[in-house]
């Protein structure tokens, strides 16, 4: 067997902790950040009588909720900042996905840069109500799974706006 020096074992002991200490700082930031953001969206829905049946939250920054009860989307843009969009999903005719790219390279080796993805919600007049960015390529540098989330949320807000139409037409 092998001695071990106490002097060695407490060094090695206050060199684990002095490893340590700097990610459980930077873990207790970020939960102190996290329930921050939460207490400021959940004070938003609170002030406005909301309760999402569905929400999504992705790179940290983005947040997309709905109430179904009420129709009403919740989207946000930039969760350090917390500056809610509040859509009433009665004033909306469709849903569209808006896509912003350009190709590179030459003919027989080009890709698809693709800048922005956004998905846009029309009014009865043609106009743009909501213009809700789900990627923006001057921030990121690449796409992480963001043609999924918007198609889903495509999917997900056109069937409450067809269920609308199919109301307004039976109440008609």
């Amino acid at each position: 067997m092998f001695e071990i020096d106490i002097i060695t074992l407490i060094m090695a002991v206050a060199g684990m902790i002095a490893f340590a200490i700097p990610f459980y700082l930077n873990s207790q930031k970020v939960k102190k950040e996290k329930a921050q953001k939460s207490n400021k969206l959940t004070e938003f829905l609170k002030n406005h009588d909301l309760n999402l049946s569905e929400q999504e939250e992705w790179r940290n920054r983005y947040f997309v909720g709905i109430d179904t009860q009420k129709n009403k989307l919740i989207y946000i843009s930039n969760l350090n900042e917390i500056n809610p969009i509040l859509i009433d999903l009665y004033k909306v005719n469709h849903v569209k996905i808006h896509e912003v790219s350009r190709v590179i390279g030459t003919k027989g080796s080009s890709r698809k840069i693709i800048d922005t993805l956004s998905l846009q919600l029309v009014n009865y007049d043609g106009k743009v109500i909501g213009d809700l960015e789900f990627y923006d390529g001057e921030i990121f540098s690449d796409l992480v799974g963001e043609p999924i989330t918007i198609k889903k949320w495509e999917a997900t807000l056109q069937s409450i706006v067809k269920n609308h139409h199919k109301i307004n037409r039976i109440a008609i």
